[in-house]
């Protein structure tokens, strides 16, 4: 599917599809907001101040895949946010056109009765703990915040291209691409060009997300498991293991990946029975940084 930067006329169709995507995620479903099938309309309410943050904050790119039928009408299949993060030429200039859409239309209502009040900054929390994954060499680095696929288009290879664009920017740039991947998506982002895991980002006394469970089925799954990069390494046998992972321009890249969808275990970040290569959890709270291949 073509990809496109996205513009606030695009608010609506993402807080659906990031709705549907991420409903019963262990992160933003399940965590964040254990009221949703009670309130799921609230949930939107969550997503359009999201995407709102990120259309309004300097440095982050909001893209879109789209499918355009025969009377011109795109439908949105995908979504990804990557941050430009650093001070170096590179992300001044991605600052730099960086548009300011002014204000947003104020919410009909902005009481969200499906989160749970005392979780709101847990991933902001969380990343203080993995924060040094981040530094030296690698603060100058492309990275994956968000990702996430409609249900209508998981396992067509929409993810995949929506992570390309941030690896080859990156290669374009010399820095690394970084992204936090959740608990069973290793093969997907090892499949996409990221190579190397760096660390855990639940890692750390009191840190809130350590909290978040998954199926073990998933993780046992995880242990055996390897793709077309080799076997997935293994550090914890908890399966609430977050990984960072980066790509390296210095290292050989992957030849051109096929949009074929892989077998693997449900992911509680993404929608139920979905897998990885739909990175609806992909996206967010999960992967670090990865050396791009």
């Amino acid at each position: 599917m073509p990809i496109r930067p996205a513009t606030p006329t695009d608010e609506t169709a993402l807080v659906e599809l990031c709705t549907a995507a991420f409903f019963d995620e262990s992160l933003f479903g399940q965590t964040l907001h254990p009221y949703r099938h009670k309130y799921p309309d609230d949930v939107k309410i969550f997503w359009h101040e999201t995407i709102r943050r990120y259309f309004a904050t300097p440095g982050f790119v909001v893209l879109v895949a789209v499918r355009t039928n025969g009377n011109g009408e795109e439908k949105i299949g995908g979504m990804a946010i990557w941050e430009r993060q650093g001070d170096d030429e590179g992300a001044k200039k991605t600052k730099e056109e960086w548009v300011d859409y002014g204000s947003f239309p104020p919410l009909s209502s902005t009481q969200n009765r499906a989160a749970d009040p005392t979780k709101r900054n847990i991933v902001d929390e969380c990343m203080l703990y993995g924060a040094h994954f981040w530094s030296g060499d690698r603060a100058n680095n492309w990275y994956l915040s968000l990702c996430g696929i409609h249900p209508d288009y998981q396992g067509k290879g929409v993810g995949r291209e929506l992570v390309r664009w941030g690896l080859e920017k990156a290669a374009q740039e010399g820095v690394p691409a970084s992204v936090v991947s959740s608990d069973g998506n290793d093969a997907f982002y090892l499949r996409c060009g990221f190579d190397e895991i760096v660390g855990d980002v639940t890692a750390g006394e009191g840190n809130p997300i350590s909290s978040i469970s998954y199926p073990p089925k998933r993780h046992e799954a995880q242990n055996t498991q390897k793709c077309q990069c080799g076997e997935i390494p293994i550090a914890s046998p908890d399966p609430t293991w977050l990984e960072p992972r980066f790509w390296s321009p210095d290292t050989p890249r992957i030849p051109n990946l096929k949009a074929t969808s892989l077998p693997f275990p449900t992911q509680t970040s993404l929608t139920p029975n979905v897998c990885p290569e739909n990175d609806k959890d992909v996206i967010i709270h999960s992967g670090l940084v990865a050396r791009l291949g």
